[in-house]
C-alpha cells in the first residue's frame, strides 16, 4: 500500500504506471542513472511524494519535474563540492606548507579507492532497508559521516597532522560515494524514467558546479582573503541537502 506521504503530490502522469513489484526490488545504484529500457523498468515506480514537503516543493508556480531537477541537482553539489577541495585545493595547499609531493600523491590517489570500490557496499543500501530505515536514513547517515569527518579539518593543519587528515578524508570518501549509492538509488526510485535523462544533466550540472566552485573558485578567495573558507563553507553546503533530505517524507523515502 502507497504510504500516506504518497499522497502529497499528484500521482504519475497520464500513461506511466505504478509498478509496487519494483518499490520493493528496484536496486541502488553504484554509478549514474541507467536509462536503458531495464534500467526505465526499474524507474517506472513512481513515488512523486519524494519532493512533496521539501523546500523546494514549497516553490509556487515551479513544476514538479523542475523541483526534482533542483533537489537532486543539489544533492550532487554537495557530493561535487567536497572532491573539488580534496583533489585540487588541499594538494596545492599541503605542497605550499612543505608536504612531501610523494605523500600528497599517495593521498589524492586513496581517496579515489572507496569511488572505485563502493560496489563492494553498494548492495547493502538494498538489503540493509526497513520500514524506517530506508534510502533517507542512508542519504543522513552519509551526510552526517562526511560532516563529522569535515568537522575536526577546522583546526588541525594538514601539513602537521598529516596521518590525521589522511584518515579523516578516507573515513570522509567512503560516506561521500555510499551518499552517491543512495542519491542514485532515490533518484531511480522517485523519478518517472521518462525523466532520468534530463534528471542526470541536472545531477551532473550540479555536480560539476559544486567541483568548479571549491576547486577554482576556493583557490580565488584564499588568495584575495587569505582566509581557510573551505571547510565551513562544505560544512555549510552539507547543512543545506542534509535539510532537504530530512524535509523527505519518511514513506516516499523509505523505498
Amino acid at each position: 500500500e502507497e504510504p500516506a506521504a504518497g499522497r502529497l503530490l499528484p500521482g504519475p502522469q497520464p500513461g506511466e504506471e505504478h509498478d509496487h513489484e519494483h518499490d520493493e526490488h528496484t536496486p541502488a545504484s553504484g554509478g549514474h542513472l541507467d536509462t536503458s529500457p531495464a534500467g526505465a523498468s526499474q524507474g517506472g515506480s513512481i513515488a512523486t511524494a519524494v519532493i512533496g514537503v521539501t523546500a523546494l516543493g514549497t516553490l509556487d508556480g515551479v513544476s514538479p519535474a523542475l523541483r526534482r531537477r533542483l533537489l537532486f541537482g543539489a544533492l550532487y553539489f554537495s557530493e561535487g563540492a567536497p572532491i573539488g577541495w580534496l583533489w585540487w585545493v588541499l594538494p596545492s595547499q599541503l605542497r605550499r606548507a612543505g608536504a612531501d609531493v610523494g605523500e600528497i600523491t599517495a593521498l589524492t590517489a586513496a581517496l579515489a579507492i572507496p569511488w572505485a570500490a563502493k560496489f563492494l557496499w553498494a548492495p547493502l543500501v538494498d538489503v540493509l532497508r526497513t520500514r524506517w530505515f530506508g534510502l533517507r536514513a542512508w542519504l543522513v547517515c552519509a551526510q552526517l559521516g562526511m560532516a563529522a569527518t569535515l568537522v575536526p579539518m577546522l583546526t588541525l593543519d594538514p601539513a602537521a597532522h598529516f596521518r590525521a587528515v589522511f584518515w579523516l578524508l578516507m573515513a570522509h570518501a567512503v560516506c561521500a560515494a555510499t551518499q552517491d549509492v543512495a542519491i542514485d538509488a532515490l533518484a531511480i526510485r522517485s523519478v518517472p524514467a521518462a525523466e532520468h535523462g534530463a534528471l542526470n544533466g541536472a545531477m551532473q550540472l550540479g555536480q560539476i558546479a559544486g567541483r568548479v566552485l571549491f576547486s577554482s573558485g576556493v583557490l580565488y578567495l584564499a588568495a584575495a582573503t587569505g582566509e581557510r573558507l573551505a571547510v565551513p563553507a562544505l560544512l555549510a553546503v552539507l547543512a543545506i541537502t542534509l535539510a532537504l533530505v530530512l524535509a523527505l517524507p519518511a514513506g516516499g523515502a523509505r523505498a
